[in-house]
């Protein structure tokens, strides 16, 4: 959205009435739309501070600012009038020949801000795939070392079967030898 705020004439204006100070206001026109500022009685050099907004046409680029002297009784009377190259960059405070305003796109920031937040999605979409697949190797080597660590317990468990067979027949040849120890003695 295209924001243009009036602040002020950027100098004063000669009278156009004859008996008091001009009766001013500013018609902004952008593309087939027109705004209009209040009337700033008696004053050479009125300050508006009056915000507008327009949708911005992608094929126009100027704004037209008409400066008038308001008339009760007769026609107004167009005092100045300037076409200002639309700023569509962040608001800036812009001084021409007859006006200060503050231009820009509304959303400009806005705009970077959402730039930015997609950029760091798209970093964080790469980190996560990254991540991802980091996870489904480390899953791998969780696998295979739960497969080896089930085969050391599969080994151990054999072991200790041997070892208990080892001692039973250790134990037996342990009597064989107290027998035939005890045999050789009484012989």
């Amino acid at each position: 959205m295209l924001y243009i705020k009036i602040l002020k004439l950027n100098k004063p204006v000669a009278h156009k009435d004859t008996f008091s100070k001009n009766d001013m206001f500013i018609e902004l026109t952008y593309g087939s739309q027109s705004r209009r500022t209040t009337i700033k009685w008696d004053q050479s050099q009125p300050e508006w501070a009056e915000s507008f907004v327009f949708p911005i046409k992608t094929n126009q680029d100027t704004i037209n600012l008409q400066l008038f002297d308001a008339d009760n009784w007769s026609e107004c009377e167009m005092i100045g009038q300037e076409e200002i190259v639309v700023n569509l960059d962040s608001i800036k405070k812009i001084k021409t020949t007859l006006f200060v305003i503050e231009m820009g796109n509304i959303f400009y920031d806005l705009e970077d801000h959402i730039q930015n937040i997609e950029n760091s999605n798209e970093e964080l979409k790469k980190h996560n795939f990254k991540l991802e697949s980091e996870k489904e190797d480390i899953n791998n080597s969780i696998t295979v070392l739960e497969q080896q660590i089930t085969n050391l317990q599969n080994k151990n468990s054999i072991i200790e079967n041997h070892s208990v067979q080892l001692k039973e027949q250790y134990a037996k040849l342990n009597t064989k030898i107290h027998d035939i120890k005890s045999f050789i003695n009484n012989v």
